[in-house]
């Protein structure tokens, strides 16, 4: 958009307020997309107490349980818990970076 305005045939003070409310635009994306990458980080977190809490039912589990899915369906929710945390610790570190995702 920078070399469109560039090559348009604006007065001065014209191309200035183009420059300026381009300008303006792309510092207002950037906060949405940091905004995006903390409210994520959240939902993930949100996410992984809602597993962990399902995970709590492996206390009352005994290793000798007659149906061993059920091992397989807490190896899930660790899975899934893994999963959650590298996706909000990634978020965390492209907001702390201030990386944005254009």
């Amino acid at each position: 958009m920078r070399s469109i305005v560039e090559a348009a045939a604006l007065d001065a003070p014209c191309r200035q307020r183009v420059k300026d409310a381009l300008e303006r635009f792309v510092a207002l994306e950037q906060q949405r997309e940091i905004r995006h990458h903390l409210l994520s980080s959240r939902r993930h977190r949100a996410a992984i107490v809602s597993l962990m809490d399902l995970l709590g039912e492996l206390e009352e589990t005994n290793w000798h349980e007659a149906d061993r899915s059920v091992f397989t369906e807490f190896a899930a929710l660790f899975e899934d818990i893994a999963q959650h945390a590298l996706r909000g610790a990634s978020d965390l570190r492209l907001l702390a970076e201030g990386v944005t995702t254009e």
